[in-house]
C-alpha cells in the first residue's frame, strides 16, 4: 500500500491562565508534527534538491556511479506556523527528527529560520546535533531562538499609536499587524519582533541516505498582561499564528 503524504499537527499541551479586566497571562505550548514523504505527490511548500528523489521509501539521494561518490542534498520544509494568532512567543525551543536517515550513510546539518509575517525572514541558524541514542534509525537536531527586548522596541513604540485607533481588543497582535501593514508597509522589511513562523532546512553530502520522515517537536511560551477585549472578538483568534504579509502588499511597494 502506497502511502499519502500527510502533515500532521498534534497538539499536546495548551495552558491558558487569565483574569477580570487586566490580567496575568501564562500560555504553554508543546507542539509536535511530522511530514511523511511518499511517491507521486508533492507535499506543499516543502522542497528538496535535484539530488533526491521522492519514492515508495521515502525520501532517497539518487544512485551514485561509483562507490566512492557521493552528492550533495538539501531538503527545506514549508512555512510552520507558531504561536496563537493573537499572541505570538519571542522564543521557542525545537527538536528536529530525521527518521530513516542513518548518519553512517553520510553527513547531513539542520538549519533553522524564522519570520514574523511569512514575507520577509531571519538568517539561518545552525542546529546542534542530538546524543539521543536512535539505534541509527535517525538524526536528532536541536535549537533554540530566542529574541531581545531590543527586537521589540519599534513594535512596541507603533502599538502605543494603533492603541489610539480604539482597537476591539488592544491584545490582538493579528490586528495590530494588519494595522501596521496598511499604516507602516515599510516595517517588516528591518523589523522581526516575534517569532511567527519557522522554516527548517538540511544539507549534507552522501550516497544512499533516505528520510522517511521528519518530526518536529517545538514548544514555547508567553507571559505578561493582557487586557480583555472591548468589543467581540474575531473567530479566528484561538487559531495558530496566520498573519501573511502578502496579502496586505500593494503593487509596487512593500
Amino acid at each position: 500500500m502506497k502511502m499519502r503524504p500527510r502533515y500532521i499537527i498534534f497538539p499536546l499541551l495548551l495552558l491558558v491562565v487569565a483574569a477580570k479586566s487586566s490580567a496575568p497571562l501564562d500560555i504553554l505550548s508543546a507542539d509536535s508534527a511530522t511530514i511523511v514523504f511518499a511517491r507521486g505527490k508533492v507535499l506543499e511548500g516543502v522542497t528538496w534538491s535535484s539530488t533526491m528523489q521522492l519514492t515508495e521509501r521515502g525520501l532517497e539521494i539518487k544512485p551514485v556511479n561509483s562507490p566512492n561518490e557521493s552528492r550533495d542534498f538539501w531538503m527545506q520544509s514549508q512555512a510552520i506556523s507558531v504561536g496563537l494568532s493573537w499572541r505570538p512567543p519571542t522564543s521557542i525551543n525545537l527538536k528536529l527528527s530525521a527518521n530513516g536517515y542513518s548518519a553512517q550513510r553520510g553527513y547531513m546539518w539542520a538549519y533553522l529560520r524564522y519570520s514574523s509575517d511569512k514575507v520577509h525572514w531571519s538568517s539561518w541558524y545552525g542546529l546542534t546535533v542530538s546524543d539521543e541514542d536512535t539505534n541509527g534509525s535517525a538524526s536528532v537536531y536541536l535549537g533554540n531562538i530566542s529574541l531581545p527586548r531590543a527586537a521589540s522596541e519599534r513594535h512596541d513604540e507603533l502599538m502605543r499609536q494603533w492603541w489610539k485607533t480604539d482597537p476591539d481588543w488592544s491584545s490582538d497582535e493579528h490586528e495590530f499587524c494588519v494595522w501596521l501593514a496598511k499604516n507602516h508597509p515599510e516595517y517588516f522589511s528591518t523589523e522581526q519582533p516575534f517569532i511567527g513562523y519557522i522554516q527548517f532546512r538540511f544539507e549534507g553530502s552522501g550516497s544512499n541516505g533516505r528520510i522517511d520522515n521528519v518530526k518536529i517537536d517545538q514548544s514555547w511560551a508567553v507571559g505578561g498582561l493582557h487586557s480583555l477585549p472591548k468589543r467581540k472578538t474575531r473567530e479566528t483568534t484561538e487559531e495558530k499564528w496566520f498573519f501573511d504579509l502578502s496579502k496586505y502588499q500593494i503593487a509596487g511597494r512593500e
